[in-house]
């Protein structure tokens, strides 16, 4: 037993003499115990940069990512009206910011990252899944979407010619 009680207290001592952050310690940005954003996270760089519409990066989506934008509308049409507008006021909103990577669009998606209790995300919590989607669509949405009119509110309609086969 003292053996071990030897063992154990010459390890320690080993342990105090090499002072390095344990692996389980937060990266420093995370010290402060919350969940912070990146140029990439919640809302990817280029979305953080674009000058278009929601519109705009909607008729991008339904015609160089249709399946992707047909799962959002699928999903945004399930809502009713009421979230239905919301959604499109809080898009509004946040595509009038100033773009870029620092600023209110970057203040709102440390917001995003960090606050869970906004009513709006409690209500519909996909509610700019197809804006902050990182597996290409938003670059291929922020790649075109200058070419389409800025205020075509048909945008947040279903396709009709929708390539998407739901049973």
């Amino acid at each position: 037993m003292a053996k071990i009680s030897a063992g154990l207290l010459a390890f320690g001592a080993t342990a105090l003499s090499f002072p390095a952050a344990a692996v389980a310690d937060p990266p420093p940005d995370y010290i402060d115990g919350y969940v912070h954003s990146t140029d990439e996270y919640p809302i990817p760089r280029k979305m953080l940069l674009t000058t278009c519409t929601a519109e705009q990066l909607l008729d991008a989506a339904k015609f160089e990512t249709p399946m992707e934008f047909d799962r959002y509308i699928m999903e945004y049409k399930k809502h009713g009206e009421d979230l239905d507008q919301r959604t499109q006021e809080r898009l509004h909103w946040f595509f009038s910011l100033p773009p870029g990577v620092t600023g209110p669009r970057r203040d709102f998606s440390e917001h995003m990252a960090a606050t869970f209790g906004d009513p709006l995300d409690v209500l519909y919590t996909d509610y700019a899944k197809l804006f902050v989607n990182n597996k290409g669509v938003v670059a291929k949405m922020a790649e075109n979407c200058s070419k389409y009119p800025r205020d075509d509110q048909s945008a947040w309609d279903w396709r009709d010619d929708s390539p998407v086969a739901y049973n």
